[in-house]
C-alpha cells in the first residue's frame, strides 16, 4: 500500500500477482513484508476459475452488508434534513463512518483515490476518530441526556476533546503511536456511551433498551477488532465475516431504536389526546346526569323557583364564559395577528418557572425593526402598519416547535420566547429570522422594498424563579449592542443574574 493502487498487476481491492507454475518442478517464493505497525500477511494461492467463483459469493455478501450501511445513512441523512431533527443526522454520520473504515479494512477505498497513497495510509485513522465524534453526538441526542446533571453524560461529553486532538494530530505523529491512542479513545467512548445508555435505561427511558443492545455489540466488534489487529488471538481475515454481520446488525438495530424513539414520541401525544377526549366525555356525563336530576324536580314549585335560580346562575356562567373568551381575544394584537404584550407577560412568566423547576435552558429573543421611523415618513404610517404586518409574519413562520411564542413587544419591537432551548438553537432560530425577513420585499407606497431587523438573544437557565427580569434584561442589552454593531445582525446577552447591575428593561 506504498504504491499507487494503479501499480498493482491486477487492480483488485486485495493485492493479486499472476504467477506461472513450471510444470512439475518445485517452485520456490520469497516473499518480504515491512510495516510500522501490525499487519496481516494472508496468503492465498489459486487458480483463476476457483477465485472467480470463491469472490463471487464474498461479493454479493459485502454488497448487501454494504448496501445496508449506505441505505440507512443516506435515509437518515434526507430524514434529519427534512425534519431538521439533529439526532438523524448524527446517526447518519455514524453510519457513514463505520461504512467508511470497513471499506478501508476490505480494501475498497483504495479504488476511490488509487493515486494518493498519503490518503489511503491515513484514511482509516481519520474516520475512526469521526465514527467516535458522530457516536457521542447520536448518542446524547438519543438518549436525551443533555441537562440531566448526570456525570456519566459530561464525561462522554468531554471525551470530545481527545476525538479532536487525535484527528489533529494524524498527520504529524508517528503511525504506530496515532494507532495505539485511536485504540484506547475508542475503547473508552463506546464503553462510557455503553455505560450511559445503561443509566437512562434505570431512569426509566425504556428505548435505551435496544440501544444497549445495539451498543454491547459495538463494543464487542471494537474489542475483537482491537484485539485482531494487534496480532493477538485472532486473524483480522478470519474475523471479517463476524465483524461485518455485527456492525451490519447493531446499525440496524441503532435504526430500530431510532423508530421506538419516534413511536414513543407519538405514544405520549396519543395519551394526552385520548385523556383529553375522556375528561370531555366525564364532563359531558355529568352535564346529563345534572340535566336529568333538573327535569325529575319540576314537579314541585320550590323546584320551579330553585330551576329559575339555576338559569340565573347557569346565565351567568355563559356571561363569565364569554368575558374568558373576549380575555383570550383581548390576547391578540389587532394590528400583526401575533399575541400581544399582555399575553407575552403572562406566558414568560409561566415559561420562566417551568424552566426553573425542569431545569431546562430558556431563550428569549428581542427583535426590533432597523431605522423604521424613517420608514414611516418616508412611506407613510399604512405602509409602515405593512411592514409590521409581514415582519410578524415571517418572524411566525420561522419559529416552528409548538411552544414557542412570538409575541409584539410593542411599537416596531416583537419579542420570541423559545421553551427548552439552548443558545445554540436560539441562535439558529435568530439567524433564520434574519435572514428571511433581509430576503423579502415589503409593499410600500407602490415600491417593494427591503427591511433589515437587530435581534437581541439571551439564554439561561434560571436559578430563582421569582428572577423573571434576568433574561429579559440579557436580552434587552444584546439588542442594543446588535443596534451599536452596525444592526442587521444578531448579538447575545448575559442573563442579570450573572453579573451585578440595576438596569431595567427598556
Amino acid at each position: 500500500d506504498t504504491f499507487p493502487f494503479y501499480s498493482r498487476p491486477i487492480r483488485s481491492r486485495y493485492f493479486k500477482l499472476p504467477v506461472k507454475l513450471e510444470g512439475y518442478a518445485l517452485n520456490e517464493f520469497y516473499l518480504r513484508v515491512h510495516s510500522a505497525s501490525p499487519v496481516e500477511v494472508p496468503i492465498y494461492i489459486s487458480s483463476k476459475d476457483s477465485y472467480l467463483s470463491s469472490s463471487s459469493f464474498a461479493s454479493w455478501v459485502v454488497g448487501i452488508s454494504y448496501g445496508i450501511a449506505l441505505g440507512l445513512g443516506l435515509f437518515n441523512l434526507l430524514l434529519g434534513v427534512s425534519t431538521r431533527e439533529i439526532v438523524y443526522l448524527y446517526y447518519a454520520g455514524f453510519t457513514l463512518s463505520v461504512f467508511g473504515v470497513h471499506s478501508a479494512i476490505d480494501g475498497y477505498s483504495y479504488m476511490l483515490w488509487p493515486g494518493s497513497v498519503v490518503w489511503q495510509q491515513y484514511f482509516h485513522l481519520y474516520i475512526i476518530f469521526f465514527i467516535n465524534i458522530f457516536a457521542i453526538a447520536f448518542s446524547r441526542a438519543f438518549l436525551a441526556s443533555s441537562g440531566k446533571g448526570l456525570r456519566s453524560d459530561q464525561f462522554v461529553r468531554l471525551l470530545m476533546i481527545p476525538c479532536v486532538i487525535g484527528l489533529a494530530s494524524v498527520a504529524i505523529v508517528e503511525e504506530k503511536m496515532i494507532a495505539i491512542y485511536m485504540s484506547l479513545v475508542s475503547v473508552v467512548v463506546i464503553t462510557s456511551l455503553f455505560v450511559l445508555g445503561l443509566v437512562r435505561f434505570y431512569q426509566g427511558y425504556y428505548v435505551a433498551k435496544t440501544f444497549i443492545i445495539a451498543w454491547s455489540l459495538f463494543l464487542m466488534v471494537a474489542l475483537l477488532a482491537l484485539v485482531a489487529s494487534n496480532g493477538y488471538l485472532f486473524s483480522i481475515e478470519e474475523m471479517k465475516p463476524y465483524l461485518r454481520l455485527a456492525w451490519t446488525s447493531e446499525l440496524i438495530l441503532l435504526s430500530l431504536a431510532l423508530g421506538q424513539r419516534i413511536n414513543m414520541d407519538r405514544a405520549i401525544q396519543v395519551k394526552a389526546e385520548r385523556d383529553a377526549k375522556e375528561s370531555a366525555m366525564l364532563a359531558k356525563k355529568a352535564k346529563q346526569k345534572a340535566l336529568e336530576i333538573q327535569i325529575q324536580a319540576n314537579s314541585s314549585l320550590e323546584f320551579k323557583v330553585r330551576m329559575r335560580t339555576a338559569e340565573l346562575e347557569k346565565a351567568l356562567e355563559e356571561l363569565s364564559l364569554a368575558n374568558g373568551k373576549l380575555e383570550k381575544l383581548s390576547t391578540e394584537d389587532p394590528l400583526t395577528k401575533v399575541k400581544n404584550r399582555r399575553y407575552f407577560e403572562e406566558r414568560y412568566e409561566l415559561e420562566f418557572k417551568r424552566s426553573f423547576r425542569e431545569k431546562q435552558p430558556m431563550s428569549i429573543l428581542f427583535i426590533d425593526v432597523d431605522h423604521f421611523k424613517n420608514f414611516n415618513d418616508r412611506y407613510g404610517h399604512q405602509a409602515g402598519d405593512e411592514c409590521l404586518r409581514q415582519t410578524a409574519f415571517i418572524i411566525n413562520s420561522c419559529v416552528s416547535r409548538p411552544g414557542d411564542t412570538v409575541c409584539r413587544y410593542g411599537g416596531e419591537e416583537f419579542v420570541v420566547i423559545l421553551p427548552d432551548t439552548p443558545q445554540t438553537g436560539a441562535l439558529k432560530v435568530a439567524a433564520r429570522i434574519l435572514n428571511a425577513i433581509a430576503g423579502a420585499r415589503i409593499d410600500a407606497a407602490q415600491h417593494k422594498v427591503s427591511v433589515t431587523v437587530s435581534i437581541g438573544s439571551c439564554t439561561d437557565i434560571p436559578e430563582n424563579a421569582y428572577d423573571t427580569e434576568s433574561l429579559l434584561v440579557g436580552a434587552d442589552k444584546a439588542l442594543y449592542k446588535a443596534k451599536d454593531s452596525g444592526r442587521n445582525c444578531v448579538q447575545t446577552g448575559v442573563p442579570r443574574n450573572s453579573y451585578m447591575h440595576n438596569n431595567q428593561v427598556h
